[in-house]
């Protein structure tokens, strides 16, 4: 926080003085997604927070999946077999869609009773 905080050009001493607690709770709120305390929050995926990323993941997710497509469909996979086929099979960048964003839980109940509730309708 207090690399945050410099970067700002204000220290730790400078909250409730300079700094009122709202605004300490704005630069919070709204901090980069690289910044030290998202970096702290979470250390495994605070890189996943830049929308940049993510486009760059889900670009070649896609492509993955369509260059094993079209293999597929001219029949270039048919003979490859073990290590060979693995090269080729469609793969997945990024982080993995089971995978909770920082500070939240993956699914809530109220969310699971909507698809429920939803899939009754469809029949």
């Amino acid at each position: 926080m207090n690399s945050d905080l410099l970067d700002r050009g204000y220290s730790r001493r400078d909250i409730a003085t300079v700094l009122s607690w709202s605004d300490l709770r704005d630069i919070i709120d709204h901090r980069k997604h690289d910044s030290a305390l998202s970096r702290a929050l979470d250390p495994d995926g605070w890189y996943w927070n830049d929308i940049g990323a993510q486009l760059a993941a889900k670009s070649a997710t896609a492509l993955s999946s369509l260059r094993f497509w079209d293999l597929m469909r001219m029949g270039l996979l048919d003979d490859l077999e073990g290590d060979a086929l693995a090269g080729y099979l469609p793969a997945e960048y990024g982080p993995s869609a089971s995978a909770s964003p920082a500070g939240g839980n993956a699914e809530s109940t109220e969310v699971q009773d909507a698809r429920a509730v939803a899939e009754s309708l469809r029949g």
